[in-house]
C-alpha cells in the first residue's frame, strides 16, 4: 500500500522529501531527451516557495542542447535557494525549477553562464519557450511502497 506524503504541519515534520533528478544524463533519439533520475532526494520548505516552469520547442539544431541542458541544472544545484528540478522532452520540453523565494530566481537568471546558455538557446536551439513563475502555496503527493502482501507467494 502507498503511503501519502505529507505537508505543513504532518507528523513526520515540515518537510517533504521526494526524489529529484540531481544530474541528468540526455539521451538523444528523433530528437527527444529523456532525463533519468539519479537516486538522490530533495528537501521542500513548508510552501510558500516558487517553481520556473520553462516550456520549450526545439529548432532543427539540438546540436549540444543535451550537454548544456546537464550542465544547467548541475549550475542551478549549486545556487542558494535551489530546491529541485523535474524535466522532460518529447515533442515539447518542460523543465520545473523549485526555488526558495523570488530573489534566489533573480539571482541564477542573472549567472554569467545561465545568461550565455539563454542567448545561444535563442540563437541556435529554441523554435519558441515560455517562461511562467509561480508561487506555490501547498504541496502533496504519493509515493508506492512495498507491501509484503503484494508479493508473490512461493
Amino acid at each position: 500500500m502507498g503511503d501519502r506524503l505529507r505537508g505543513p504541519g504532518a507528523a513526520t515534520g515540515s518537510q517533504l522529501r521526494v526524489p529529484v533528478p540531481a544530474t541528468f544524463t540526455p539521451t538523444v533519439g528523433h530528437r527527444c531527451y529523456t532525463y533519468r533520475m539519479q537516486p538522490t532526494s530533495r528537501v521542500f520548505p513548508d510552501p510558500p516557495y516558487y517553481a520556473v516552469v520553462f516550456t520549450s520547442r526545439l529548432s532543427g539544431d539540438d546540436d549540444g542542447y543535451g550537454d548544456t541542458a546537464e550542465r544547467m541544472v548541475q549550475l542551478a544545484a549549486q545556487q542558494p535557494g535551489f530546491l529541485g528540478v523535474d524535466s522532460v522532452r518529447d515533442g515539447l520540453g518542460i523543465t520545473v525549477s523549485y526555488w526558495r523565494d523570488e530573489a534566489s530566481i533573480a539571482a541564477w537568471r542573472q549567472h554569467a553562464e545561465h545568461t550565455l546558455a539563454r542567448e545561444t538557446g535563442r540563437r541556435r536551439w529554441y523554435e519558441e519557450f515560455e517562461v511562467h513563475v509561480a508561487e506555490v502555496k501547498r504541496h502533496y503527493g504519493f509515493r508506492r511502497t512495498p507491501d509484503v502482501s503484494d508479493e508473490p507467494s512461493q
